[in-house]
């Protein structure tokens, strides 16, 4: 198993409107409901999921119509995954610039992607949709279940609905969304991701060209010169950045411990030849250098200021 499956692949097309059911949004879909629903002009777009309970949408045979419980039926809006990701990560991760990060939050971006894939972002209210174009997905989606928009369920609107509805979720993940749609902080067992898919799927949406993560201690350095990064694209920041990342930690490391190294093996000539001459034992010399050079290096300003554990990777 790699990752759930979430869509129906086969359901009646007359059959009544069920919560979970996908409907796309197309032109001939913009012109039926023009300013019915809230958001359905946005560019990106792309479906609306039905959030009202399948109970509520079942129709009955009401003084000879066909008619449902509900008197409103309500439409959370789908946009693709890669136009609301920024925003996403401007809530989780420190932003520098326009689809710029500090690294030291790369983590926490992995976690809001992970709940994200696996359908427990009840915070933000997040439902994922992955592509299914025979499901009226055509790309990567997420549905806004606290956006819900309210059409009224006469028979014009449910037919129009019903016309326009193109896919359908497994019962297993109908139950999840109604879950969150009732109560965001409630849990439901769905089907899991295989984790390495999900950690490749992840890494996959990290790694794309749309976002640049900056390691954190260049932020540190820009930060403390007070550097104006306001208003700048995101080349022009990413470049000021880089300029003034200052030397490699890492090597400022080795360099300070080298340096530590010599001077105290010159102070400890005369005891290493004494050693040689029959003095004392080279193990107790070795092991006093081992300590005291431990000891120096605890106090040098480097390594005294790598207090983060993040410092040394």
């Amino acid at each position: 198993m790699s990752r759930p499956k979430i869509y129906s692949k086969r359901f009646a097309k007359r059959s009544d409107l069920l919560q979970g059911d996908i409907v796309e949004v197309t032109e001939d879909f913009r012109n039926a409901f023009p300013e019915d629903i809230h958001g359905i002009s946005a560019p990106d777009r792309n479906a609306f999921v039905v959030v009202t309970h399948s109970c509520d949408l079942a129709r009955r045979l009401i003084r000879k119509k066909k008619r449902c419980k509900a008197t409103h039926i309500a439409l959370s809006p789908v946009s693709p995954l890669l136009q609301t990701l920024p925003e996403l990560l401007d809530s989780a991760c420190e932003k520098i610039g326009d689809g710029v990060y500090s690294a030291r939050d790369k983590g926490k971006a992995k976690e809001l992607l992970e709940r994200v894939f696996g359908q427990n972002e009840e915070k933000r209210g997040l439902f994922y949709l992955p592509e299914d174009l025979n499901s009226g997905i055509s790309e990567e989606s997420v549905a806004f279940l606290r956006d819900a928009s309210v059409l009224k369920a006469n028979d014009a609107n449910y037919r129009a609905l019903l016309k326009f509805r193109k896919g359908r979720l497994t019962p297993e993940f109908r139950n999840k969304l109604g879950w969150l749609v009732g109560n965001l902080y409630s849990r439901a067992g769905t089907q899991d991701w295989d984790p390495d898919e999900l950690r490749r799927h992840v890494k996959s949406k990290l790694k794309s060209p749309q976002f640049t993560w900056i390691d954190y201690r260049i932020i540190r350095v820009v930060k403390e010169k007070e550097l104006p990064l306001d208003n700048m694209s995101a080349k022009d920041l990413i470049d000021t950045l880089n300029a003034n990342k200052g030397p490699d930690f890492k090597e400022e490391l080795a360099n300070e411990a080298a340096s530590t190294l010599k001077d105290l093996l010159e102070e400890k000539a005369d005891e290493i030849s004494e050693a040689g001459a029959g003095g004392a034992s080279v193990d107790a010399i070795l092991k006093d250098l081992s300590e005291t050079l431990a000891k120096r290096l605890r106090n040098a300003p480097n390594f005294r200021k790598a207090k983060d554990p993040l410092d040394f990777l």
